[in-house]
């Protein structure tokens, strides 16, 4: 009987990822954190002129917030 275990191929692919990788990674990730506040932040100030363009109620107008 074979005892030996099969690791998975990609298994030790660490050292292939420099200092750029990690820099672009971490750049990727802000701009994505950026761009997700910036939508938050449009909508809300938005979201006084829905109310009067719509006549929303504030519940409706939290449920276009989601």
């Amino acid at each position: 009987m074979d005892s030996t275990v099969k690791l998975p191929s990609n298994l030790g692919t660490a050292h292939k990822i420099n200092k750029n990788t990690w820099k672009l990674a971490f750049i990727f990730a802000f701009v994505s954190l950026v761009i997700d506040g910036v939508d938050i932040m449009l909508l809300s100030f938005s979201l006084t002129s829905l109310k009067a363009e719509f006549g929303l109620s504030t519940f409706e107008a939290s449920m276009v917030t989601g």
